[in-house]
């Protein structure tokens, strides 16, 4: 090997040996032994190096060579899977095995009876989405203030309120066949606030309009009227982040179809 120092940068010239090929040596196959099996299925053979003059072909036929640790890459890639895929028939999920499966889908809506600041506040929405095994429901949700006119600022009759809330919605059903049963929902996402002013020709500008997230958790008791029909009375704690006027528990009324 001689090294050239040019004013370009380094070139370097490597001879390589015609005269050394690698040596294969087969490992030996043993019975009933998945280490050299294994090891056989990624190497299928060993060389030895040598020294300073190391051959870069194997019998002049570098694409055998090439082919040949791709089917190596291979092989171990379909080893990997099926490892996988066997350790995975013992792992529990939340949907169960074999991955989710969807079970049916439902709407439902809802009518909620809570308060802001410590005034009576009337919100009505509802939710609906996929219901997968498990009798989990993943879908959205919306909720909004329908008596906002009513809800005044600091005892000032000509103000009002404003607040409107959607996100993530998931509920499980606990014995669903049961005709009787329990629920839990939560509902995770942002909050709209407004705030405004009435003005003395009944037109309204906004004081101040804000946002949060919002996070509600719920329990409801909830009876099956029909297959596809079903009626449940629930409670919930409503938090908005930074907003405790506006956090508070509620009551809700909730009508559900579908198919469950």
């Amino acid at each position: 090997m001689c090294n050239n120092l040019s004013p370009s940068g380094f070139e370097t010239h490597f001879r390589i040996s015609e005269q050394a090929p690698i040596q294969l040596l087969p490992i030996r196959s043993r019975k009933n032994n998945i280490t050299s099996a294994v090891s056989f299925m990624l190497f299928g053979s060993r060389f030895r190096p040598f020294g300073r003059n190391h051959a870069i072909r194997q019998d002049g036929q570098p694409l055998k060579t090439v082919k040949k640790i791709m089917k190596t890459l291979m092989s171990l890639v379909v080893v990997l899977a099926l490892t996988s895929r066997v350790s995975a028939q013992d792992a529990e999920t939340v949907f169960g095995k074999g991955g989710p499966k969807v079970r049916g889908a439902y709407g439902a809506a809802v009518e909620k009876f809570s308060s802001i600041d410590g005034q009576f506040a009337h919100f009505i929405g509802g939710y609906g989405g996929v219901l997968f095994t498990n009798h989990l429901m993943i879908g959205a949700g919306a909720y909004a203030l329908i008596n906002g006119n009513s809800i005044d600022i600091e005892s000032d009759p000509n103000t009002s309120r404003q607040l409107t809330y959607l996100g993530l919605a998931v509920e499980r059903t606990f014995n669903s066949q049961k005709a009787f049963h329990l629920t839990a929902s939560l509902l995770t996402g942002g909050a709209i606030i407004g705030e405004q002013n009435r003005l003395p020709d009944g037109g309204q500008y906004s004081i101040r309009s804000r946002g949060s997230f919002a996070l509600e958790p719920g329990l409801a008791a909830e009876v099956n009227l029909t297959k596809w029909f079903r009626v449940a009375g629930g409670v919930s704690y409503r938090w908005v982040a930074s907003e405790s006027k506006y956090s508070a528990p509620a009551g809700s009324i909730t009508l559900k179809f579908g198919k469950f």
